[in-house]
């Protein structure tokens, strides 16, 4: 699958987005490495809730994003 992910300011990056691969693993979407050299994985949770890792740099970046 093909996915666009974009991000705001995080640690030394700029905002941005980029295309690439993707693949879902049971309730887990795991992109392929960015260009930026990031990592993203994001996990479906009850209620519409996501979860989403980033690991860029050797830092971890987390959040969840809930429906409105």
């Amino acid at each position: 699958m093909t996915v666009t992910f974009a991000w705001g300011n995080l640690g030394d990056n700029n905002p941005g987005e980029a295309a690439g691969a993707g693949k879902i693993l049971g309730r887990t979407l795991k992109l392929g490495r960015l260009p930026n050299g990031a990592d993203v994985s994001l996990v479906m949770l009850p209620e519409g809730t996501v979860a989403g890792t980033v690991t860029l740099a050797d830092q971890t970046y987390t959040g969840t994003f809930t429906k409105q």
